[in-house]
């Protein structure tokens, strides 16, 4: 019983490794796309409230 859960226990970390290694983005990668998407939402919000309160 030991080893058949010992062998579990190795293909489920076998498993996520392989997931890990297939990532498209690193942690720090994500973490700058993730912050320039946000600055680019918030430029967008902003550029459309200035629009809209500016004098015509």
């Amino acid at each position: 019983m030991v080893t058949y859960e010992a062998s579990l226990r190795r293909r489920r970390e076998a498993v996520y490794r392989a997931a890990r290694r297939h990532q498209p983005f690193g942690g720090i990668a994500r973490d700058l796309l993730q912050s320039l998407v946000l600055l680019l939402l918030l430029a967008c919000i902003l550029a459309v409230r200035i629009n809209f309160t500016a004098p015509h």
